[in-house]
């Protein structure tokens, strides 16, 4: 299954092997706060629950969290 997951703060691209191995990209918003993309395929919901708890431990805030379709994958939504 893979996933779109958007959070308030930036998450630099060296944590990827610790989230997941998911892709990570990070833009600042026009009124200045960062947003950071993370997308691809986690294995089960096990992992979706795993991820959301790391980014719970973080401190970030999770935006959205949304199930694609890889092949229409986009980061700049």
């Amino acid at each position: 299954m893979y996933y779109r997951v958007e959070v308030n703060g930036k998450i630099d691209a060296s944590w990827s092997d610790r989230l997941f191995g998911l892709q990570l990209v990070s833009r600042k918003e026009a009124n200045g706060v960062h947003v950071t993309i993370l997308t691809g395929e986690l294995l089960d919901q096990a992992a979706l629950r795993g991820l959301l708890n790391h980014l719970w431990d973080l401190n970030l805030v999770v935006m959205s969290v949304e199930l694609v379709d890889p092949k229409t994958i986009s980061i700049n939504k």
